[in-house]
């Protein structure tokens, strides 16, 4: 199994995913999971995020992606970090 692992991207779905998959170029290879270790940044309503990440880079691209029902180009799983919305499952 090849498996690629980040973390801290705070939303900023496009540019982690653009990395994962230049990496993968980059590699010659396709990874089969993504993991990503903390601060994902999954803010569904931009309205809940805490004031850490208001005061920086705010929702990020999550609630574009979820609203366009957008899928992950790989299979990603994550942990969650202290900068994420721990009501929404």
């Amino acid at each position: 199994m090849i498996l690629c692992a980040g973390g801290d991207i705070h939303g900023a779905l496009d540019r982690f995913y653009e990395d994962v998959l230049g990496f993968e170029a980059a590699l010659g290879v396709r990874f089969e999971w993504v993991l990503h270790v903390g601060d994902f940044g999954v803010w569904p309503d931009p309205k809940r995020i805490d004031r850490a990440t208001r005061d920086h880079e705010g929702a990020g691209d999550f609630p574009g992606w979820l609203a366009a029902g957008r899928a992950v180009p790989r299979p990603t799983v994550f942990i969650k970090g202290n900068h994420e919305d721990f009501a929404f499952p």
